[in-house]
């Protein structure tokens, strides 16, 4: 199973829609309730979600668990980039990350990743809480293809391409 890593604050950003306002505190807790009722949804899921360490005075990176979320503040040396590339260098094909910073997502994509933007992923995250208020089961998605007349290997998509469809319809 894949290990889904998210960039915390550009979630947290892209969610509210108007970046970060209020208090920050409490807009994290929400997002990280959201992700554990996913997590549960998506049995075995591992998530990991990096928030920068916001002015803390700690060197090392501290880690807690909310929920079987696993949450990781970067060190005051470090920022949630170089947290999330450390992931991907990690675990190469084996992580999804979430975030629509364009040097990480080409990062990850580089060790073999799967990177989707903050906005995508927010829009899986909606329709998995509309699924669980609802109790609907989840649907398999449609493949989309474009029909033509051709016959033939054109019809597929490109390998690297059904294969990043492949690891995210697993989340």
């Amino acid at each position: 199973m894949s290990r889904l890593i998210i960039d915390g604050y550009n979630l947290l950003g892209a969610s509210t829609g108007r970046g970060l306002t209020g208090s920050i505190e409490a807009e994290r807790k929400e997002l990280l309730e959201r992700l554990a009722l996913y997590r549960k949804q998506k049995s075995g899921l591992k998530i990991t979600v990096v928030f920068d360490a916001r002015g803390g005075t700690t060197l090392n990176r501290r880690r807690e668990s909310f929920k079987g979320v696993e949450v990781l503040f970067a060190g005051s040396s470090e920022d949630a980039d170089t947290v999330i590339k450390d992931f991907a260098r990690r675990f190469g094909s084996g992580v999804v990350v979430v975030s629509s910073d364009r040097e990480i997502r080409e990062f990850v994509e580089h060790c073999g990743g799967v990177s989707i933007s903050s906005g995508e992923f927010l829009e899986r995250l909606e329709l998995a809480e509309y699924a669980a208020l609802k109790g609907l089961e989840e649907e398999e998605e449609e493949e989309y293809r474009e029909y033509t007349r051709k016959k033939g290997p054109s019809k597929r998509l490109p390998k690297d391409r059904r294969r990043k469809r492949g690891v995210l319809k697993k989340l």
